[in-house]
């Protein structure tokens, strides 16, 4: 279950997924990184209120969880 208390690192890490698509070949962006982003960004975010979304946004945190789509080993 996801809450609200999670969003602040879901922003972020969807942020910069969004973020490495400039630093990927599309296709290779979409294999790594594109089912989580499209779950954040179709799944989680709609189920939120844009003012919620907003305070997230504000009390994002630095790190990007992105220990939780990549292997340290792919990272690019």
């Amino acid at each position: 279950m996801i809450t609200a208390d999670h969003l602040p690192g879901l922003v972020s890490l969807a942020d910069e997924l969004a973020s490495r698509r400039r630093q990927l070949a599309e296709a290779e962006w979409w294999q790594r990184y594109g089912p989580a982003w499209a779950a954040i960004r179709h799944d989680i975010l709609p189920r939120f209120t844009p003012a919620q979304i907003r305070q997230a946004q504000d009390a994002a945190p630095r790190d990007a969880l992105l220990d939780l789509v990549e292997n340290p080993w792919e990272a690019p």
